[in-house]
């Protein structure tokens, strides 16, 4: 059984397959080539790193070959909303080509709800080391919060103020594949307060929010 993705020039529909939630089985990306692996959702506009889609017949997983796209200099992002509703009972395998090359599942924890939190990144290797830098980025518009580089103490991740800056702390005091990391507001806590304040490195790069407004934000780790 081959894929039944219908593919244009340029076009990719997404997803192959209809969605048992009732998602929009017809979600086109468009890959825009004089950007390399890159491509936009036609309904929110919202970008994540990829070059190619094609689904496995046997495992039934939607997959995105990255290529180069993953490195120590690079991003590792998947910013599509649309993305993480019509893949909800799937998992996304990233796979690096080159050398260092490694593996990593995106599964949705609970395909019943519609909660960004609820991803999880799972990895039998993670190229995550002290001096590296971490960016935490809002699910639903893909805006980014402001890093500082990463160092043995931890990272201070600023918004918009120095007031609504916190501090991702690890017990160990040393980044590592399994760490477990705290968030702490370093001022204002009313401002901000976390659902699952700790969580392991290795298995949960996302966190969910919650502003002074009463509103969820969802927000994800990523590496750069």
């Amino acid at each position: 059984m081959g894929s039944v993705c219908q593919k244009g020039d340029n076009i990719v529909n997404w997803p192959c397959r209809s969605n048992p939630r009732g998602s929009n089985p017809r979600t086109t990306f468009t890959i825009i080539p004089e950007e390399d692996s890159v491509i936009y959702s036609q309904q929110d506009r919202s970008v994540f790193t990829a070059s190619q889609f094609y689904q496995n017949p046997d495992s039934q997983r939607q997959t995105v070959i990255l290529g180069n796209a993953i490195g120590i200099d690079n991003k590792l992002q998947i910013l599509n909303v649309y993305l993480s509703k019509l893949l909800s009972s799937h998992s996304i395998k990233l796979t690096n080509t080159r050398s260092n090359s490694y593996e990593v599942s995106l599964t949705n924890l609970n395909p019943e709800l519609c909660c960004y939190c609820e991803w999880h990144l799972e990895a039998d290797k993670l190229p995550i080391r002290s001096g590296d830098k971490i960016d935490l980025i809002h699910v639903l518009t893909g805006r980014y919060l402001m890093a500082t580089e990463l160092d043995e103490e931890g990272v201070v991740f600023c918004g918009y103020g120095s007031s609504r800056c916190w501090t991702i702390e690890f017990d160990d005091n040393i980044l590592k594949d399994g760490a477990i990391f705290e968030l702490k507001h370093n001022e204002i806590t009313k401002y901000l307060s976390f659902i699952n304040k700790k969580a392991s490195l290795s298995h949960n790069r996302q966190v969910c929010l919650n502003d002074n407004e009463g509103k969820n934000n969802y927000w994800k780790l990523v590496l750069i």
